[in-house]
């Protein structure tokens, strides 16, 4: 299956290790962040770049090793990686904090929407740094 020119395996082998850490992450923020949010408030902040730091890494990954990389696929991993971590995050908050519907979803599409931010961000100014010269001073 092909989604904008690429097969689902040409995305996922290049950033299988960004999505683990992700995971990763995601479980750590409920395991040890939480826990110690009263102690050390900026330790969940920590977190949260760490995982914004894979998805911005997935991208320079791909663009890197694709040169036809464009804003598409910034998009498509973006929302692979909104399913992974913000899914994962919903999951867990459901199952162990009993959070309601309505909750689940505000929490998911303002999750997935920080995700996108950081992929589409990051994609654009892949592909303007690639695709132009640098600016002279």
């Amino acid at each position: 299956m092909k989604v904008f020119g690429r097969t689902l395996k040409e995305y996922f082998l290049p950033v299988w290790p960004f999505a683990l850490v992700s995971v990763l992450v995601v479980i750590s923020q409920y395991t040890i962040a939480l826990p110690l949010d009263q102690q050390y408030p900026f330790i969940l902040n920590i977190t949260q770049w760490a995982w914004e730091l894979m998805v911005a890494l997935a991208i320079i990954t791909l663009g890197h090793k694709y040169k036809d990389f464009n804003l598409k696929n910034a998009a498509f991993i973006g929302v692979f990686f909104s399913i992974i971590i913000h899914g994962l995050k919903v999951s867990i908050r459901y199952f162990f904090y009993e959070r309601t519907g309505w909750y689940l979803i505000d929490r998911f599409v303002y999750g997935s929407s920080l995700v996108m931010l950081v992929a589409v961000g990051t994609g654009i100014i892949w592909i303007y740094i690639v695709k132009k010269k640098p600016l002279k001073f």
